[in-house]
């Protein structure tokens, strides 16, 4: 309620890595996902909608995250306007997960890890549309 009630024109989701984390069931949290996406997007018809993947993460199976990616790239193409921005290969050296590059902890992002998510932010086509 409290993102209907700022009216903004850009919704930005990052959801579901601490679902993972916490063993929730992926169905659940996808569910989860899709109702958030549904609601926003009746309540926010004006406003273009941002689908984040979730980027990998140290203790978190990577083909269950590549599972929540390919769900939430389902999620986007069913409602307009959303949009999937695919963060998570940005992420990986040589196709592989590197913590200590990214990560301090292997979740939360040091500088570098900011700067390479908001580069791509900042080249999202909702945020070019915006700025135009």
């Amino acid at each position: 309620d409290s993102v209907v009630d700022h009216r903004p024109d850009i919704v930005f989701l990052m959801i579901g890595v601490n679902d993972l984390g916490k063993g929730i069931p992926e169905a659940e949290t996808v569910g989860n996902v899709r109702k958030i996406v549904s609601s926003l997007s009746a309540s926010l018809s004006d406003a273009t909608m941002v689908i984040q993947s979730v980027l990998p993460a140290k203790g978190i199976a990577e083909d269950a995250i590549l599972r929540f990616n390919e769900d939430y790239k389902q999620i986007a193409s069913e409602f307009g306007p959303v949009e999937y921005l695919d963060l998570h290969p940005l992420f990986l050296v040589d196709g592989a997960r590197n913590d200590s590059l990214y990560s301090a902890d292997g979740v939360h992002l040091v500088d570098v890890g900011c700067e390479t998510w908001v580069n791509a932010l900042l080249d999202c086509p909702a945020i070019k549309q915006g700025w135009a």
